[in-house]
């Protein structure tokens, strides 16, 4: 919260619009933290802010903490008379948070230690990368297969290879390995 407020305090440069995305997660965090008040005034801030340019991207829910942008927006547009706002909170409203677009594909910072300092990008067949990123979404194998219209031991086999090409033996590991290398 507090590197929030000092970016937003701080930001010196108009782009990228610093100021505007601090501004933006500190009213997630606040919200969260059930500081209604605050958090509106800080995203009526930032709506101000970018009104002129209509730069939509600081709303795009850059933090995984915090009350979902859409959410916020929303409440905004009810109490707030700017049609830019209502824009934003129409626009969001049936889109996710990026960062839940992308938290599947992202590492963590323990899933970089995981992988190591790989040497040579493994050469994954077309077929395992889709078996690789139906594993990041949480798949079991038979839904794997449902979905590709193959048996569960092609599955398997796909797996197996996948594990040998990554180096682990654990599905975690995979996962960890092929987002460390940006496969998924």
């Amino acid at each position: 919260m507090e590197c929030f407020e000092t970016a937003a305090a701080e930001a010196r440069h108009a782009q990228p619009p610093t100021r505007v995305f601090a501004l933006v997660c500190q009213a997630q965090l606040l919200d969260a933290l059930h500081e209604r008040g605050q958090a509106l005034e800080r995203l009526e801030a930032a709506v101000v802010e970018t009104e002129t340019r209509r730069n939509a991207v600081p709303f795009l829910g850059w933090t995984r903490q915090g009350t979902p942008i859409r959410v916020l927006l929303g409440r905004l547009a009810k109490s707030d008379t700017s049609a830019w706002a209502r824009e934003l909170a129409l626009a969001a409203e049936p889109l996710p948070d990026i960062t839940t677009m992308f938290r599947s594909s992202t590492p963590t910072s323990e899933e970089r230690k995981v992988a190591g300092d790989v040497v040579v990008l493994p050469a994954l067949s077309p077929r395992e990368r889709e078996v690789l990123g139906e594993l990041a979404r949480g798949a079991t194998y038979a839904d794997i297969a449902a979905t590709l219209f193959v048996s569960e031991n092609t599955v398997k086999t796909h797996v197996s290879s996948l594990y040998g090409k990554l180096g682990v033996s654990r599905r975690r590991d995979a996962l960890a390995v092929a987002r460390s290398l940006h496969l998924v």
